[in-house]
This record gives structure tokens, sequence and C-alpha cells, in this order.
């Protein structure tokens, strides 16, 4: 099978969901990608990441009423503007992003309702990114269909072996229904519909995160040891059993893993320890080292001699996942040596871009296809 150790990145605290999030994430690991016996390690940093004194009191809130700059001004709190699409107008315009967009509210919903999806659910989702890789514009889509009728031509496509229960088929239709009810952002119709409340924490802690990981002192070192510690771990365990070794760093999580790799004598890491891929999803590495702020990072790259950082020694295949809309991630692509970029659109807004890659059936099945390729 494999060996998975995957690092979170920002804004990720110990709350009463993360437990749960990281079951049903590994879950989708290993039914969508990887293969039930795959090993997964969560190392987890979130505690050390950035505390605020006054419990964020520095951010501005939706619906407050703001006192004005303007002595004359009656200090009145303007609207925001929400809008939604139903999943057959997303599937007309990208057909493959609303199938990933109709299961990842499948995801979400279940999630909320502390249930895990079942094998039926399972399968028809991997059938579902199956067909939609292989069928980016299938001519049967009209974005005058109904939520329901959008999912009973998609379903009968599939092919499934044993017809999904009506009871799925029910969650189905709810979740194309919820697309549009809870107001997803759209960058492809022009619509914004942001929520202070909900940005303005993640980008908040994502600052402050990353200041407490490039600040040195206890935090970082605490920080590093805890990846390092897992990273042995999982390496010890492919060896014994032949196995690969994919390593996944989301967001901060990518660039933590490249600040290790590139360093490893400073890291604790012993000579030869080797990863057959490191994927980084939605994350910064490229940012990162434009500004030079790894501690292997070279001044005098980009240089005739040296147009390109280099790949950490350690990984056989690097492959750094971004998203468009996604405005914390990153291409590598022309600043690193032997990396490969992946345009991965999810086709939701800016709030929940970066952390849906996860939730969608066409990740998974890239990138079991990708490492199948490689095996």
């Amino acid at each position: 099978m494999t060996q998975l150790v995957f690092v979170h990145g920002v804004a990720t605290r110990q709350t009463p969901a993360y437990a749960a999030d990281v079951a049903l994430r590994d879950e989708r690991f290993r039914k969508l990608a990887l293969g039930e016996g795959a090993g997964i390690r969560n190392p987890f940093w979130g505690d050390l990441g950035a505390a605020f004194a006054f419990k964020e009191q520095c951010l501005p809130r939706n619906g407050e009423v703001p006192t004005s700059f303007s002595l004359g001004d009656s200090g009145a709190a303007a609207a925001s503007t929400t809008g939604g699409a139903t999943i057959a107008e997303i599937a007309a315009a990208d057909f493959p992003a609303a199938v990933d967009t109709l299961y990842a509210v499948l995801v979400e919903t279940a999630a909320a309702q502390n249930r895990q999806l079942d094998a039926g659910e399972y399968a028809e989702m991997q059938a579902a990114a199956a067909y939609a890789e292989a069928n980016p514009v299938p001519a049967w889509v009209a974005s005058d269909m109904t939520d329901a009728a959008f999912v009973d031509a998609l379903r009968a496509r599939l092919q499934l072996e044993t017809p999904a229960a009506y009871g799925l088929l029910d969650r189905l239709k709810a979740a194309a229904g919820a697309v549009f009810d809870r107001g997803r952002n759209l960058v492809s119709s022009g619509v914004l519909g942001l929520t202070r409340d909900k940005i303005n924490p993640a980008a908040a802690k994502f600052i402050g995160d990353v200041f407490v990981y490039l600040r040195a002192g206890a935090a970082r070192a605490d920080i590093r040891q805890r990846v390092v510690t897992d990273l042995l771990a999982a390496r010890a365990e492919a060896t014994a059993n032949a196995e690969p070794l994919v390593v996944i760093g989301h967001s901060l999580g990518g660039v933590i893993l490249y600040d290790l790799l590139t360093d490893p004598a400073g890291a604790g890491l012993p000579q030869g320890f080797a990863i057959d891929v490191l994927l980084t999803v939605g994350s910064q590495p490229g940012f990162f080292e434009e500004l030079k702020l790894f501690a292997a990072s070279d001044g005098a790259i980009p240089s005739p001699a040296h147009p390109l950082a280099a790949k950490p020694a350690a990984v056989a295949h690097w492959w750094n996942v971004y998203d468009p809309v996604d405005v914390l991630s990153f291409r590598c692509e022309g600043i690193f040596e032997e990396v490969e970029d992946f345009m991965f659109s999810s086709m939701t807004g800016v709030i929940d871009a970066h952390t849906s890659y996860f939730l969608r059936p066409r990740f998974f099945e890239r990138l079991r296809s990708r490492l199948q390729a490689v095996a």
C-alpha cells in the first residue's frame, strides 16, 4: 500500500470538529486514492501557532454599526452582496467543477451531521470523478435543468454495478439544492459574496502562523520536531513494508516541508532520507522562495549559471497543486527545478477555495491516477 504524512496548514486548531475532519479526510484518502490499507499520519502543530491576546478584537466584523470618520455621516453599515448558482448552471460553465461541487456539499453535509459516507456514496463519488475526467463537456448538460434532472442524468451515465439506494439519491438531490441555497460565490458568474466574519479570522491566523513559524524560537523548533517525528516513523514503516512514502503539505504545511527537506541536517533528518512523492497543495513555497525566506534560499539565484532553486534532494517527484481562485496558493514552476505545477479549479469562491481541495472527488481521482503512473 502507501504511507502518507499529511502536514496541515494555517488556521488549524484543536476544536471539537478537528478530529472528525481528520478522520473523514483520512477515509477519503483511503477509499478514493491510496487504498484501504494505507497508513496515514497527521502531525498537528496548530496549538503552536498564533495566539490572540485580546481574542481577535482587532478584526472588523460584519454587521457592526461603525462610528464614521466623518462628523456628518450617519454611520450606516453597507450590506454585503451574496449570490449563488444552481448545479446545472455551474455544469454548463464547467462540468467537472460542478461534479466536484455537488459531492463537496454532500461531504460537508455528512460531516455536519457527524455521519460517515457509506460504501455506495464512495463508489458513486469515484465513478462520478472518473466520468467527469473522461467527459469534461458532456452534450446532455443544459443550464436550465432542474437539480433532480441533473442528478438523474448524471447517475444514469455512471454505470455502477449496483444502483445507489434511494436514500443516497435523495441526499445527492438535497446537496444539489444546497449549492444554490448556501449562496456559493462563483467567479465565473462575477458574483462575490464575501463575509468578513469568515474570511478575516482565517487571514489573521494565516499571517500570525507564518510569523510564528518564521521567528526563531521554541515554537518553530517544536513545529519542526513534530513533523520530523512522523516523517521518520512513516519512512521506517514504508521501508519495512516496501511501500511508497507520500508526503502532503497543505498551505503553510508545504512551506514547512520544503524548509525541512532542504535543510535535512538542521531538521534532524538522517542522511539518505527519501520521499517518493511530495505534494504541496494550496501552498506557498514559490512565494517564500521569491522572497528568499528559507534557510536554504540563495540570494544569488536566479543567475545565468543557476536559473532555478533546487528541488529537495530527498524527493523523487514533486507536484504542486494550486487553484487560481485560492489567493493563498502559488505556482512553483519557473522557481524550482523538477517541480510540476497542476492547476485545480474548484469553481468555488475565494472564501472556500483554500480549504476545499480535500472535499472534492476529482482531486482524489487525479491523485490516484498520478500515483499509479509513477508506481
